[in-house]
Formats: structure tokens, C-alpha cells, sequence
């Protein structure tokens, strides 16, 4: 799975060197890993090799059977 399809504004398993973080990914002119947790710093990737998943909800009536993390 590592570097899949993504698009800007999902979320993203993401593996650095001592832990595996949660980030939302924001495609521009660069790729940023961004941090809602106001005392850590966004993060700026440059591939996507240490990306190793994609955080994805399918809608419906009952969405509680329509998560899928993968």
C-alpha cells in the first residue's frame, strides 16, 4: 500500500523513524503532513514511500458498519 491513491485533504498513515502518526495530507506545490495538535509541527514530505495507508469512511444510514481502515 505504501505511496497509494490519496488526494489532498485525506488522511494518512504515516511511518517516520520512531513512530507511525495520523496526519491529514495537503497537496500543493509541496506535500504537508498537517499537525491539529497546535504543539507539534506540520510536517513537509517530500515522496510518499513512508506513506502506508489511507484512512477512508464509506456514507450510509449506519456508518458505525462502514468503517474501513486500511
Amino acid at each position: 500500500m505504501r505511496g497509494s491513491n490519496f488526494s489532498s485533504k485525506d488522511f494518512v498513515v504515516y511511518e517516520t523513524r520512531s513512530s507511525i502518526i495520523i496526519r491529514e495530507i495537503t497537496i500543493s506545490n509541496k506535500m504537508i503532513l498537517k499537525a491539529y495538535d497546535k504543539n507539534l509541527k506540520d510536517i513537509e514530505i517530500q515522496d510518499t514511500s513512508s506513506i502506508i495507508g489511507v484512512i477512508t469512511q464509506r456514507s450510509g444510514k449506519r456508518r458505525k458498519y462502514h468503517k474501513r481502515y486500511h
